[in-house]
Parts: C-alpha cells; sequence; structure tokens
C-alpha cells in the first residue's frame, strides 16, 4: 500500500515518504506490509514538531518540560530511511546525538517518555535501567542510560571508581559506585559509554594481575623510630 505521510506541522521541517516513493532508497530490503519513511534532516528540525511525530508514529506520550529544553532544535544534515518498528530507536539515538535524553517514565503500559536536557537534567542516573554484561554484548543501549555490575579481580574498587570518574566529564548521567563487599563496581551512563568503560575497568584489572604488588620482605620494612625518651 502506497500513501504519502506528510504532517501539515511539519511542512518546512520534516518530511517523512514511504520509501516506496523515494527514488534510491531500498524498500524491497523490508519485510512485506511494513513501511518505511525517510527522514530529511537539513535545515534543523523543531524539537516539539519532531516530538509530535514521533509520538504519532511510535504510540508513545512524550513529555518534556519547555523550561528545561527550551529553544532547542534537531541539528543535522542528510536523510535516514527506516522502518516504522525502528522508530523509537532513530527517534532515540537522533535526540542523543543532541544531547537530550529520552527516559522511561510512569507505568510501561502507559507508554510514556520523557525528553530530558542531558547536561541540565536532575533525573538521569535514577532513571538507569539495571541490565547484565550480557545484555550491554547483546544490544546496543547507545542512546539509554543504563546500570551495570561490573566485578573486579586484581583492582581495588576505590582505585577503579577514582580512575573511571575522573574520565567522566558530566557527573549527571554518568558515575561509578564502588560495591567493596562484592568486589565490583556499578557503571551508570549512556549505554555506549558504560561498554567503554566497562572494556577500560577489564584493562586496567588486566594490567593489575600481570603486576601484582611485590610483598615486602622483613629486611625492607621500615624500622621503627625510638622515641625521644630512648624507650
Amino acid at each position: 500500500m502506497s500513501r504519502t505521510i506528510m504532517a501539515s506541522i511539519f511542512a518546512s521541517f520534516l518530511c517523512l515518504l514511504p520509501a516506496s516513493t523515494i527514488e534510491g532508497t531500498h524498500a524491497d530490503q523490508v519485510a512485506v506490509g511494513e513501511e518505511t519513511f525517510t527522514l530529511n534532516l537539513s535545515g534543523g528540525l523543531d524539537l516539539e514538531k519532531f516530538a509530535a511525530e514521533f509520538a504519532r508514529m511510535t504510540k508513545r506520550r512524550i513529555f518534556f518540560d519547555h523550561r528545561r529544553v527550551q529553544n532547542k532544535r534537531i541539528t543535522g544534515f542528510g536523510e535516514m530511511t527506516f522502518k516504522v518498528s525502528d522508530a523509537e530507536r532513530v527517534f532515540r539515538n537522533i535526540l542523543f546525538i543532541n544531547d537530550m535524553a529520552v527516559l522511561e517514565m510512569g507505568d510501561l503500559d502507559l507508554r510514556m517518555l520523557r525528553i530530558e536536557d542531558i547536561h541540565n537534567s536532575q533525573i538521569l542516573k535514577q532513571s538507569a535501567k539495571a541490565i547484565t554484561l550480557d545484555e550491554l554484548a547483546r544490544n546496543s543501549y547507545a542512546s539509554e542510560i543504563v546500570a551495570v555490575v561490573v566485578p573486579v579481580k586484581f583492582t581495588p574498587v576505590d582505585k577503579i571508581q577514582r580512575a573511571i570518574n575522573n574520565l567522566m566529564q558530566d557527573h549527571r548521567s554518568g558515575f561509578v559506585h564502588p560495591l567493596q563487599s562484592a568486589k565490583a563496581v556499578v557503571v551508570t551512563s549512556f549505554g555506549g559509554r558504560v561498554r567503554n568503560i566497562v572494556k577500560l575497568i577489564a584493562m586496567i584489572d588486566e594490567q593489575a594481575a600481570l603486576n601484582p604488588p611485590v610483598p615486602m620482605s622483613p629486611e625492607n620494612a621500615p624500622k621503627e623510630s625510638k622515641s625521644s625518651t630512648g624507650k
């Protein structure tokens, strides 16, 4: 079925058309019965209109505080072709590239999302999705805030915390918390950053295993100094 989807509110901002009507797209590679759309990013997109169109496409309810994302625009160049089933992933990633996060809010069956500015939001970390290392390896989570427990074998967890936190410029969206008794750290940030941090922790721990601390021999132990009384 061929139909043109162009919301009037997007007349000068966004063009969404079935891929079968656009020269050079690959609609024949998509499952039969699923429409594809082309998103034209050139010229910039108004956030409110952008969110409204994707809310319609994904059947999501999307919220944001005008005071926190005031004058935000989606900027970029070029076109993207995607399936309806990928619309939410496209929406999340485009906003992430433009320094905005999309958070799951409320009951899951209500399908509500909230847009937050990464640089001034106060609720990013507490909205993190808890996942396992296996889930992180299988899925991207590039534009989602996630939290994962990373075991550490050879390095003190407080040293891991200091090393990684020093690399994180924006602590609103990410941090590392040590779990001394579990010999592990909790890493919270966007999925792509968490994946890099997990790799870095593994490299640090591997180096610690290759260079274990040398036990101090009795003859090299520091001598106790005598007190001024001579005792």
